[in-house]
């Protein structure tokens, strides 16, 4: 390995200049015990980061700089964060040790750690710091992915920021699903698990390519130190929803437990949800029917009411065996199962087709759906550590993922014509689909300091997916009055392979840089057969460049200035390409499209900081071969939805961001502010959006524009009370107008036990406002499409405990885990009440 490093660094010229090393001993202050893994920051008086490092098993580090004044900062999670002022000269500086003590003690000392601000924009992303807030206990990750900054979730939990779409990962690591299996994932995330959320819209490109708008990272907490440690968390909410007479619960149980000796780390946890909701659909189309001379409206109209039942259990394992000090291998398994399970009865669920005012069909269906969604994914790493003091490491993953998924939909039609002659319709429709994904990974990873304040990062990645799709639909029609079976089949194989260098540098005290490129070459092959007609659709290999660039310059120490610059690829998930015919209702369903072909964006940020209260954005992006499910209305009134390119899309606009500003400021015994009894946070965006079709002359332009506000005070007695709010405009994207929408939201958090046990009641969707509206645009004169979808059981009141044993103490970040090609499976992405 140490060859392989050489052979790396061979290609960079790197020129060895004088340095300061600059070394000392971390221990904890109680025991006296060393601290290993501890981190140790080297910042400019300015709080410039100018390298790092963590402490060996005996609590040592070592750190290389030029002379000059600095900055040493010691952290560790759990503990309080010391900062020492310290000079670089000579050969040598050896400071005295640190000692460090957990963070519920009450110190005669000033307490160096400040509290994180619940937003915060950092150099290169923006981060909500989830556990800050009174709302992390009692609600799911995607009740807390909701109140993010410019994050929108759709009905069929797609996740966006700021129109574009978005890769979510979970600690560093894919999710493995999107769609519908990621809104599960989400939901089944317990709310009080999650540390912070990180959006980065311009990631580098150590990253893979995938996502217009870049990542969201959602970061759990972690409970790690030497001996036997772990979180418990419990909660339950509801609500009683008058309309439809129905009540509405969630709850969530996850306990995480670990152990860490000296030579290995393991962690386990458990995670069970359950939840009701429910899902008030309304569909609306109107066409032109020609009758001899005279043009005549036809009128579609289908309401209908679906009972939701989801249950997520996760069961979680991992370890890290400490080979010696320069050796980690470890070795992570997760096996989520997924139930939900949705029906609606005929008296909720009805439909019409009106010519002019006379009623030709009305059809009452009972339809029910249960879906089956295990998976397992193992992964297995290691990491040698060539330098510590040089961060000069190389990382090795090797992933496996197996997902399954089998759903269930049967329809019950009873139907009225009146119509000579009487349509053909079925009566019973049950379908059956199954799908089986593999997905294998192998990639590696080289980092390594130079020139003092440089970092180095390169490294390689192949990937490989496999999708088999069976669909067998069972018909019974009304008038024939026999059964016919049709059996469908979907295969799908995709390579990826992937190479990356990254390049960063700081210059001087005022300017950082850096530069990265990725090269991607891709090969797929589809196999649709339905009954004996076999078609494939083969692409040829296509390689693409994602280059990506960041330049940084803080003239003074509040004001910092950034500009960058990122090319991305989305990729059709692989439902997207699946030509199965999946139906919403008697009248509405969707299909896939295996030539599908992927998204290309460009992006362009500047963002503008002041202090640690406001910064200001300004963001370019032009996407092109945009993806889009459009709608076509067929000559009998059916609605068929179908994935296409549709386009080109070009935004502009920008965003500002107010974070934790005191309005009732706390301060210290000097006098300066330290905190606030009030604090407000607020981060507005206005984009302007540009949509053209590639194969017609449509052109849509639209201003868009979404706010977030959070006021939260924090009272005596570690109390903490927060209201938040958040409203976006319509937006349009493709042909279709996706309506407004709001909500208010309140929270109550109080701490006992050294901070150890947290009590909280959370008031969420107060106005019972979160619903989805879609109309189509571009139709034909005459033509009319129009959906909404209220989503109920999302107001509720929820109380939660949260109690924390051990010393949550730090533990030893490690870049494990990447089998990206996971985000793009899942299930259906139906429009209607099908899914979860």
């Amino acid at each position: 390995m140490k060859r392989l490093a050489l052979i790396i660094l061979s290609f960079l010229p790197v020129y060895l200049l004088a340095q300061t090393t600059i070394t000392g001993t971390v221990k904890e202050q109680r025991s006296g015990e060393f601290v290993p893994f501890a981190t140790i920051s080297l910042l400019r008086p300015d709080s410039t980061l100018i390298t790092g490092t963590i402490t060996d098993d005996n609590g040592t580090y070592n750190l290389s700089t030029a002379a000059g004044k600095y900055i040493l900062q010691v952290s560790y999670v759990g503990c309080r964060t010391q900062n020492r002022a310290i000079e670089a000269s000579g050969k040598q500086v050896l400071v005295p040790d640190i000692l460090l003590s957990e963070e519920t003690e009450t110190l005669n000392e000033i307490n160096v750690q400040a509290k994180r601000p619940l937003i915060e924009r950092q150099v290169d992303k923006l981060v909500l710091n989830v556990s800050e807030s009174p709302f992390a206990i009692g609600n799911s990750g995607q009740d807390i992915l909701r109140k993010a900054p410019g994050v929108k979730i759709d009905k069929d939990g797609n996740v966006t920021v700021n129109g574009k779409s978005v890769e979510v990962y979970v600690d560093g690591r894919p999710s493995y699903m999107s769609g519908e299996q990621l809104k599960g994932m989400l939901q089944g995330t317990d709310g009080a698990t999650i540390d912070k959320i990180e959006i980065i819209t311009n990631p580098s490109s150590k990253y893979d390519a995938a996502g217009q708008g870049g990542i969201i990272n959602i970061k759990l907490k972690k409970n790690k130190s030497q001996g036997l440690n772990g979180m418990l968390n419990a909660s339950y909410g509801g609500m009683y929803h008058p309309k439809p007479k129905r009540y509405y619960q969630m709850d969530f149980v996850s306990f995480n437990l670990n152990y860490r000796s000296k030579k290995t780390y393991t962690a386990f946890a458990l995670t069970q949800v359950y939840s009701d909701q429910g899902q008030r659909l309304l569909l609306q189309s109107e066409m032109p029917i020609v009758a001899g001379v005279d043009t005549i409206a036809q009128h579609s109209e289908s309401k209908s009411m679906h009972d939701i039942n989801f249950q997520y259990y996760n069961a979680r394992i991992s370890n890290d065996w400490y080979i010696d000090s320069v050796n980690t291998l470890g070795f992570i398994l997760n096996v989520p199962v997924m139930l939900a399970s949705s029906k609606s009865i005929p008296a909720e669920n009805h439909s019409q087709i009106l010519l002019g005012v006379d009623t030709i069909q009305d059809i009452a269906t009972l339809q029910t759906m249960k879906m089956l969604s295990p998976q397992h994914t193992a992964n297995i790493n290691f990491t040698h550590t060539f330098n510590d003091s040089l961060s000069r490491e190389l990382t090795v993953n090797v992933d496996y993922n197996r997902y399954n998924n089998r759903t269930q939909n049967n329809q019950e039609n009873s139907i009225h014509l009146n119509l000579i002659p009487a349509m053909i319709l079925p009566d019973k429709l049950a379908i059956d689909t199954r799908q089986q994904v593999d997905l294998y990974s192998a990639k590696i990873d080289f980092q390594t300091a130079f020139w003092k304040t440089g970092l180095i990062e390169c490294g390689a990645k192949w990937a490989m997916s496999n999708t088999a799709n069976k669909m067998t639909t069972d018909s019974l029609l009304t008038e024939a009055r026999y059964q016919s079976t049709t059996h469908t089949n979907f295969d799908y194989s995709e390579q990826v392979a992937a190479m990356y260098i990254s390049v960063a540098k700081q210059f001087g005290t005022h300017w950082n840089v850096k530069l990265g490129l990725r090269g991607e070459l891709t090969y797929a092959k589809g196999t649709f057969w339905k009954e004996d007609a076999k078609q494939s659709v083969e692409q040829k290999p296509y390689f693409n460049l994602f280059p990506t660039a960041f330049i940084g310059y803080n003239p003074t120490e509040k004001w910092a200035l950034s500009v960058s610059y990122t090319r991305r690829i989305k990729r059709p998930s692989y439902w997207t390409l699946n030509p199965f015919v999946t139906y919403v209702d008697a009248h509405s369903y969707q299909v896939g499209n295996p030539d599908l072909k992927p998204e290309f964006n460009n992006q362009v940020d500047l963002n503008i900081g002041w202090s640690q209260y406001v910064s200001v954005g300004f963001n370019f992006a032009h996407t092109q071969q945009m993806f889009h499910q459009q709608l076509e209305v067929l000559d009998n009134g059916d609605r068929k939805m179908v994935w296409r390119n549709f386009g080109t899309c070009t935004t502009h606009g920008g965003n500002i961001a107010l974070t934790e500003l005191p309005l009732v400021p706390k301060r210290n015994a000097e006098g300066k502010i330290d905190g606030a009894w009030l604090a407000l946070t607020v981060n507005a965006n206005a984009y302007h959006f540009i949509n053209r079709a590639s194969e017609t002359n449509y052109v849509n332009r639209s201003f868009w524009t979404s706010v977030y506000g959070c006021l939260t005070a924090y009272l005596p007695k570690d109390i903490q009370i927060s209201f938040d709010a958040n409203y976006e405009m319509p937006m349009v994207n493709g042909y279709s107008k996706i309506g407004d929408g709001y909500a208010l939201n309140f929270g109550f958090k109080k701490q006992f036990l050294e901070k150890r046990l947290t009590l909280s009641v959370n008031l969420s969707d107060i106005l019972a406002s979160m619903n989805y509206s879609e109309e189509t645009l571009g139709l034909p004169k005459g033509y009319y499409n129009y959906m909404e979808i209220d989503m109920l059981g999302l107001q509720r009141i929820s109380i939660g405990i949260s109690y924390i044993f051990g010393q949550q103490q730090f533990h030893k970040f490690r870049k494990v885990g990447d089998v990206d090609e996971a985000s793009r499976l899942g299930g259906s992405t139906s429009k209607g009440g099908g899914g979860i």
